[in-house]
């Protein structure tokens, strides 16, 4: 294994220690599992401009059975480079709820915008994204839902690695490794917490076509919930990615 592959896994491991441990004491902290379904296109319509997509279903202990997020999104995105882009738009989540006397569905409205740059260190890709968030999330008590929001800011970053595991760049029928690790931060009057929750991913990807591309891992979410309450979340993420290029700039 590359040498900086390497010291990537042990920074992240590193950083997924700290913020474990500086908010798990005397805390109660309880276990889920979640199985994270998603599909994303990335249509690219000019040289500087294209359309991103992507909708996913999250069930709850419960290999699918259980709903626990559906999500819809959608934005525009400027490419300033090959490597460097800005992605604007909207998101949709639809969140279960669970109660002893009703279930029921909750709205949250989102837009976005994220800045994604991607270097490379010889045959590793590193990504990182820059998100900001307004959250809107609709209110709900043990009756049902409520015509009421808690609306705050959410920022987060991601640093991302990639590495094939056969020849020097990423294709059809190229594996490759996927380690990443992203952490969240709430700010405004209504937000619960400052910290968030952070997501750490180990998977491995593969070219199933020039434009299709599936990966599969596992991720570990540490969330704060409320001051005192966190939870250790274990996940299955299978993920497909399509890149359509319509390149309509170099159609005459």
């Amino acid at each position: 294994m590359h040498s900086a592959f390497k010291t990537a896994l042990y920074t992240l491991l590193a950083v997924i220690c700290l913020n474990t441990s500086s908010f798990a004491q005397q805390k109660i902290v309880s276990e889920r599992t979640h199985t994270w379904l998603q599909y994303f296109l990335n249509l690219k319509l000019y040289k500087k401009w294209s359309v991103h997509f992507d909708g996913g279903y999250r069930s709850q202990n419960d290999f699918i059975k259980n709903p626990h997020q559906w999500l819809v999104r959608i934005g525009g995105v400027h490419h300033f480079n090959p490597d460097t882009y800005l992605t604007a738009g909207m998101a949709y989540f639809s969140h279960f709820t669970r109660n002893t006397s009703k279930n029921y569905f909750r709205s949250e409205y989102r837009p976005y915008m994220r800045l994604t740059c991607i270097n490379k260190v010889n045959r590793m890709q590193i990504q990182h994204r820059y998100r900001g968030e307004l959250r809107n999330i609709q209110k709900g008590s043990k009756d049902g839902k409520l015509n009421d929001y808690l609306t705050y800011v959410r920022l987060g970053y991601q640093i991302n690695f990639q590495y094939p595991l056969i020849g020097d760049s990423f294709g059809e029928g190229v594996p490759y490794l996927i380690l990443y690790d992203e952490l969240f931060v709430n700010f405004g009057k209504q937000a619960q917490n400052n910290f968030d929750q952070n997501r750490a991913c180990l998977g491995l990807g593969y070219g199933l076509t020039k434009n299709l591309t599936m990966s599969i891992g596992y991720q570990y979410i540490y969330v704060q919930r409320n001051r005192d309450n966190f939870e250790n979340v274990h996940s299955i993420r299978l993920n497909f990615i399509h890149n359509i290029n319509l390149k309509l700039d170099e159609v005459e």
